[in-house]
C-alpha cells in the first residue's frame, strides 16, 4: 500500500493535458527557464515519496549521447534540452505499472507547462543516463561489481540505491540451479564496498531476508 501525495489540483490541470499532448521527436533545443528547471526538480521529489523503489529524476542536460539508434518510423530524437528517467526495482513484479503511473504525472505536468515530450523505451544509452541520475561513489560501486564472478557467470544480483545506502538483492526471475544465489552475491558485496572505498565511502553491511541480502549503509560521502 502506498500514499498517494499529488493533489487533486493536478488532476484538475492534466485532464485538458491529455487532450493536447502529442509525442514529439524535434526539439527547438531552447534552454529551459531557471524557474521551471527548479519546479520540475521539485515535482519529481513530490513524485518519488508516492511509491517506493520507484524515481523520477529530470536532467537538464541536452541528450545527443543519450538516445540511440533509429527509435521508430519518425526517426532519432533531435536536439531536446532535457529529460526525465523513469526508474524502478525490476525485482517488483508490479515494476513497469508503477514507472508509468508516475512517469505519466511527470509528462502530463510538463505538458501543463506548454512542454512538448516524447517517451522512449529502450533505445537509450544506459552508461550515459546511469551517469546523469545516480551519484559517483554509486556508478564506481556498479562497475566494480560488474567485474564480480559468478557461477556460470550468471550475475544473480539486483540494486537499489535510496537514502544513503545500496541494498543488495536477488535477481528473481533468473532460473536457479545447484549453486545459491545468496553466495554469488557476497562476492558482489565485497566488490561493491571495495568501489565505494575508490570514491572516500565507508560504510557497514546489515544482513536482510530473502530476496534481500544486504544493505550497504554509507558512514559518509
Amino acid at each position: 500500500m502506498y500514499y498517494i501525495l499529488i493533489t487533486y489540483e493536478h488532476y484538475v490541470n492534466w485532464y485538458p493535458a491529455i487532450f493536447i499532448r502529442r509525442s514529439r521527436w524535434q526539439y527547438n533545443n531552447h534552454k529551459l527557464s531557471k524557474s521551471t528547471v527548479h519546479y520540475l526538480h521539485t515535482f519529481c521529489e513530490k513524485l518519488n515519496s508516492t511509491i517506493k523503489e520507484i524515481r523520477v529524476v529530470f536532467v537538464n542536460t541536452r541528450t545527443e549521447n543519450v538516445f540511440r539508434g533509429i527509435i521508430s518510423s519518425y526517426g532519432k530524437i533531435k536536439v531536446s534540452p532535457a529529460y526525465a528517467a523513469f526508474m524502478g526495482d525490476m525485482t517488483d513484479p508490479d515494476v513497469q505499472e508503477k514507472i508509468d503511473y508516475l512517469g505519466e504525472s511527470f509528462v502530463l505536468e510538463a505538458t501543463y507547462l506548454s512542454l512538448s515530450t516524447c517517451r522512449v523505451g529502450g533505445f537509450f544509452n544506459h552508461r550515459v543516463v546511469n551517469a546523469h541520475t545516480w551519484p559517483e561513489w554509486v556508478i564506481t560501486c556498479l562497475n566494480s561489481v560488474g567485474l564480480a564472478s559468478s557461477a556460470i557467470n550468471r550475475q544473480p544480483w539486483r540494486f537499489t540505491s535510496k537514502d544513503n545506502s545500496i541494498t543488495v538483492s536477488v535477481n528473481k526471475l533468473l532460473p536457479s540451479i545447484v549453486v545459491s544465489s545468496r553466495l554469488d552475491c557476497g562476492i558482489a558485496m565485497l566488490h561493491l564496498e571495495i568501489g565505494a572505498y575508490q570514491k572516500g565511502v565507508t560504510g557497514i553491511w546489515e544482513y536482510l531476508k530473502h530476496p534481500e541480502v544486504g544493505r550497504f549503509w554509507l558512514n559518509h560521502i
